[in-house]
């Protein structure tokens, strides 16, 4: 399979925190949309870094924030609970495979696949940008099921209140403020 076929299975994978969290399948966020709200937030956070003096490589941010859910096109979308449960080397391994897989016949494979690794491991500012995004993208999709459409479990409330604890945390480690999050929370 190459990335096409990949990106056209995220496209029809849902989130498996949503399921799990009851929202009705046809209402829930799928990979494909998760990954470019997380693009499009990390973008502008990097942005928002390097205006305020934040040494930060946009283009590097872009890169792993289109590319930090591609392996679950082959291994799908993993809980977190399962996740936190698994050997952190086979969750890692497994990731890699799934980039390689996705990205076999592209040139830029190499590359790809060094920003997903300086990812997995958040070696970098750019690295714990992405991050943010990935945690305030889900944050907002879990208040929207809450306020916009009324959705009220147990487990949508815990992905939301544990995203909104994570939030300060990795703004600390990405050098921003809550002044930063202006227009998204």
């Amino acid at each position: 399979m190459g990335l096409f076929e990949a990106l056209q299975r995220l496209s029809n994978l849902k989130r498996a925190g949503w399921l799990l969290s009851k929202v009705p399948a046809d209402l829930a966020e799928d990979v494909a949309d998760h990954t470019l709200k997380v693009a499009l937030i990390a973008m502008e956070m990097a942005s928002r870094a390097s205006k305020r003096g934040i040494e930060v490589d946009v283009e590097k941010v872009l890169k792993m924030a289109l590319i930090h859910d591609l392996a679950e096109a082959y291994f799908s979308d993993i809980p977190k609970p399962a996740e936190e449960r698994m050997d952190r080397m086979v969750l890692r391994e497994i990731q890699i495979r799934g980039l390689k897989m996705a990205t076999e016949e592209l040139v830029v494979q190499e590359d790809l696949l060094r920003v997903f690794e300086e990812y997995l491991m958040m070696d970098s500012r750019e690295a714990v940008i992405v991050k943010l995004a990935d945690v305030l993208s889900t944050y907002l999709q879990a208040r929207s099921y809450q306020v916009e459409h009324g959705i009220r479990t147990k487990h949508l409330d815990e992905i939301a209140r544990n995203c909104e604890g994570e939030i300060p945390r990795i703004l600390k480690m990405a050098g921003l403020t809550e002044e930063d999050l202006r227009g998204f929370k």
